[in-house]
């Protein structure tokens, strides 16, 4: 039977202030790997608006117009040949962490300005009622990483394929594994040219919506993809 693949941490040049390939090149590359689907998950923080041309007294609504345009356009470079979803990676100012967002849409953000502000704590509870996102917490083991309370992330992302970052995979798995219940993410840690899809998961079925995916994520039905040897550029296509 036939396997879907899907990248659930992607980052590219038009938003995120640390990557260096574009939108349109990115879209070529999963292609050739044999992708379906890509979530885009720019950095959504201050320092990246920075990067972007605005100061932090900005208008709301020209950040989140620069930070959807990232979407628009990996959209239109894909040409409907592969699905292309709205998601994010925020770091909430209080903490270093990074998570990741599944279920934001441009109008949701447009409409809760400076929402990385709060703590994870506050946004899982205010913002995140009734269910409307799941979180899960990037490279968790990074060194600058600081573990959270089980309940206010839905899970963790056990395995990162940043190939110049060591994230502590093996570890980040431990931990998890010891709350079952949670759900487990891989992905890519896409940023740069020389970076390839490494990680995602794999479904009997083609992901075409992020209500799809997050029912995906709810009912385990999806296996991870940890390619290791891509991550470490001992084995391309």
């Amino acid at each position: 039977m036939k396997k879907f693949k899907t990248e659930l941490h992607c980052h590219t040049s038009e938003v995120s202030h640390c990557a260096g390939e574009s939108a349109a090149d990115t879209v070529e590359k999963y292609l050739r790997y044999g992708y379906s689907t890509i979530v885009l998950t720019n950095h959504l923080a201050s320092p990246n608006f920075r990067h972007m041309g605005l100061g932090d007294d900005a208008p709301w609504s020209e950040k989140a117009k620069l930070f959807c345009d990232g979407y628009y356009k990996m959209v239109e470079a894909a040409r409907g040949r592969m699905n292309i979803l709205f998601g994010a990676e925020i770091r909430f100012d209080h903490l270093e962490n990074d998570y990741l967002l599944f279920g934001m849409t441009p109008e949701f953000l447009t409409e809760h300005p400076d929402m990385y502000k709060m703590t994870v704590g506050e946004f899982y509870e205010k913002i995140n009622h009734p269910n409307l996102f799941i979180i899960i917490q990037a490279h968790p083991m990074r060194p600058h990483m600081q573990q959270v309370w089980p309940w206010e992330v839905d899970g963790w992302e056990v395995y990162n394929g940043h190939p110049n970052n060591e994230s502590y995979n093996r570890a980040a798995r431990a931990y998890a594994e010891y709350f079952p219940n949670k759900i487990f993410t891989s992905g890519s840690d896409h940023h740069d040219a020389d970076h390839f899809p490494a990680g995602g998961i794999e479904t009997d079925y083609e992901i075409k919506t992020m209500d799809q995916l997050m029912a995906t994520f709810r009912a385990k039905s999806y296996t991870l993809i940890e390619e290791e040897e891509i991550r470490l550029g001992t084995k391309r296509l």
